[in-house]
């Protein structure tokens, strides 16, 4: 069996002498150098608080978008009663004449 490396895929030769692609796992070089670790768990920390952040502003739009949408409900909701009370009126006024 000869193998070469290929980007992250080796090829078997098998016994017919054909090649067939075989995955092969890519090393992983691990560092454990102490600041380096306490740098990455600080950057993962300051990620998490600001999707929290993120999650409390989205709240905050929904919450706005909601008051917002109460608030055109009730302003089509006066306009149709200052509609309705400028047409009596004008009835009123024309059957007064």
């Amino acid at each position: 069996m000869s193998r070469t490396r290929a980007d992250s895929t080796a090829f078997d030769t098998g016994a017919w002498g054909g090649a067939s692609p075989e995955l092969v796992e890519p090393e992983l070089e691990v560092d454990l150098d102490p600041a380096l670790i306490v740098k990455k768990e600080l950057i993962v920390k300051e990620i998490m608080e600001l999707q929290d952040g993120l999650r409390a502003l989205l709240q905050r739009v929904e919450s706005v978008q909601g008051e917002g949408e109460k608030l055109k409900i009730g302003n089509e909701t006066l306009q149709t009663y200052i509609d309705n009370l400028t047409r009596t009126n004008a009835l009123a006024a024309g059957a007064g004449r």
